[in-house]
């Protein structure tokens, strides 16, 4: 189910065989990712982190990509420790 709900996402993200809508790309994205999907959750994190879709918010980028990398998702991890390694500059 999940993987359904983010492969609409993309397809309102990307605006493939749909009218694009940022606005409800990241609506199906988060239900996929409040649903435990590492991708989908990866993909929240980092629209939060470059506001794309939504307001930017490095406090929620770094809580989805926690998530994601938490259960094996490699990019989230190397994207965390970069996010991590910015704030400490």
């Amino acid at each position: 189910m999940t993987e359904a709900q983010r492969n609409l996402a993309v397809a309102y993200l990307d605006g493939r065989g749909i009218k694009r809508d940022l606005r409800k790309g990241n609506d199906w994205m988060e239900r996929a990712a409040l649903q435990g999907d590492p991708k989908a959750q990866y993909n929240l994190g980092l629209a939060h982190l470059e506001g794309e879709g939504r307001k930017q918010n490095k406090k929620m980028a770094k809580f989805w990509l926690s998530k994601a990398a938490g259960q094996g998702h490699v990019s989230a991890r190397k994207l965390l420790r970069t996010v991590k390694a910015r704030d400490l500059r």
